[in-house]
């Protein structure tokens, strides 16, 4: 019975610097590696911070040299190339054999 009550391999008086020593160099290490995880959260989201920031400079760079260019009276200008609109081939020839163009026609967006 009193080995259940007190059991013999854990004695307080003995061991309890023991286990009170143990304890906290578990908490210290817990306490590490919450800090590390946090650290590299911090890192990850930094990294992810900058490069959204590039990526809206590269846009804000671009973005007035999309505006310098011509725009088309019947087209859409996408990377320098006008491609026709659906409004504009109404104006075009329907048949392009009729018409005299010196290349094929272009291809219509829809």
């Amino acid at each position: 019975m009193e080995e259940m009550i007190s059991p013999p391999w854990v004695l307080a008086p003995v061991h309890g610097q023991e286990i009170l020593d143990l304890l906290v160099e578990l908490d210290e290490a817990e306490k590490e590696e919450r800090e590390r995880e946090k650290l590299k959260r911090r890192e990850v989201k930094k990294q992810e911070t900058a490069q959204r920031r590039e990526a809206e400079r590269q846009r804000k760079k671009f973005k007035p040299m999309e505006q310098s260019l011509p725009a088309s009276p019947c087209g859409v200008l996408i990377s320098s190339s006008v491609y026709n609109t659906p409004a504009c081939s109404a104006t075009a020839p329907l048949n392009s054999q009729s018409a005299t163009f010196s290349h094929p026609p272009l291809p219509l967006m829809l």
